[in-house]
């Protein structure tokens, strides 16, 4: 694919992105004006990373903190699949700012987002095993009760709990390193098995990496010498002086078994204190503003139109193997809510819908990303 050529209804705008197997383009839709983001891949990879993502982008529809799936589809001999467009990863806001780091306010509202990302594929039955900043993005429209926020990147995702039975998995024996060295838990490091806990613990590191700047073992290239730094950080002194009241989240993660129950509740609730003691509130303004408003018009005149993105308004109810009909964002919310998901055309290429348990067959002969 490249910039101006046509891609069924689809007119190939700028590269916004680019993956281990295929680049991420914005495309306009001709016919509706709306515009979308395209990924593709080649049809004759050995690897068929798009395929498997797409499969599991389709599961887990039905929540706001993943990117909305549109249509799929071949062309010359490329893959490709149309999802919701939207902006920059935290990772490439937190270099554009002058203090390359999140303020505490905008550090712990967008945590609070990517926690209650984690905790809704949680409770879809998957773990992400990758959790960092450059897989947050952020969204370029806000629609009421819409997440500033997507979680991206399924490539690692693996399934935690037996379609039949619904109990835990058991840990298997030495998996080898899943992840990214600067976010990777102690026992991505040790080459254990990953549970929830593991997203969590990425999670916390990535929470300390964009309000501190830094951690002690950013850009240290061996995993052991990542792994040492990591086994002897002081996480207590570490969060003095962001808020004391960070410490308990992390003594709560690290107090979790392998198939221990996380109490996400818990851990929100401290963000809420946290936010509360300070004087945030929800509605103000983010760190990025200005430079979220930036990309939107630098979109806007590559194309020459106005910016205006499908964020999943043409829905139709949604159904899953881990609960018919899906009740995950009025567990996440404490309200009902009409659970949606974008009517996804298919087109092309085949990317039925497959048995949860072929998603972790994927994962035995994946390769360690560090």
């Amino acid at each position: 694919m490249r910039t101006g050529m046509k891609v069924g209804r689809f007119t190939i705008g700028p590269q916004i992105g680019q993956g281990a197997f295929g680049k991420i383009f914005a495309v306009r839709d001709s016919e509706t004006g709306l515009l979308y983001a395209i990924k593709n891949e080649s049809a004759a990879a050995e690897r068929k990373t798009l395929n498997f993502e797409t499969k599991v982008l389709r599961r887990i529809q039905e929540s706001p903190y993943f990117p909305r799936l549109f249509d799929t589809g071949e062309t010359n001999s490329l893959d490709w699949i149309a999802m919701e467009l939207v902006g920059p990863s935290l990772s490439s806001i937190v270099k554009h700012l002058d203090a390359r780091r999140l303020s505490l306010s905008s550090g712990i509202r967008i945590g609070r987002h990517v926690l209650r990302a984690i905790q809704s594929l949680h409770m879809l039955g998957f773990i992400h095993r990758d959790i960092k900043p450059a897989n947050v993005l952020m969204r370029l429209t806000h629609q009421p009760g819409q997440p500033p926020i997507c979680l991206i990147d399924f490539g690692l995702v693996r399934v935690f709990r037996d379609q039949r039975t619904k109990q835990h998995e058991k840990p298997r024996q030495r998996t080898g390193f899943r992840g990214t060295k600067t976010y990777a838990s102690l026992n991505a490091h040790s080459g254990n098995d990953l549970s929830r806990r593991d997203d969590l613990t990425s999670w916390f590191y990535f929470l300390l990496d964009v309000l501190l700047g830094t951690l002690p073992w950013k850009g240290v290239s061996s995993n052991v010498d990542v792994a040492v730094l990591k086994n002897r950080y002081d996480v207590q002194d570490a969060v003095k002086d962001l808020d004391p009241l960070l410490y308990d989240i992390w003594s709560h993660i690290a107090s979790l078994a392998f198939e221990s129950d996380p109490d996400y509740n818990y851990m929100l609730s401290i963000l809420d204190q946290i936010c509360s003691k300070h004087g945030f509130k929800e509605d103000d303004p983010y760190d990025w503003a200005d430079y979220i408003e930036q990309y939107r018009k630098q979109l806007a005149n590559e194309f020459g139109v106005a910016l205006r993105i499908d964020s999943g308004a043409d829905v139709m109810p949604y159904y899953t193997e881990l609960g018919v009909p899906p009740i995950i964002m009025q567990q996440i919310d404490g309200k009902k809510n009409s659970l949606k998901a974008p009517l996804i055309r298919g087109r092309g290429r085949n990317y039925s819908v497959m048995q949860l348990s072929e998603l972790n067959e994927k994962d035995d002969t994946l390769c360690c990303c560090c």
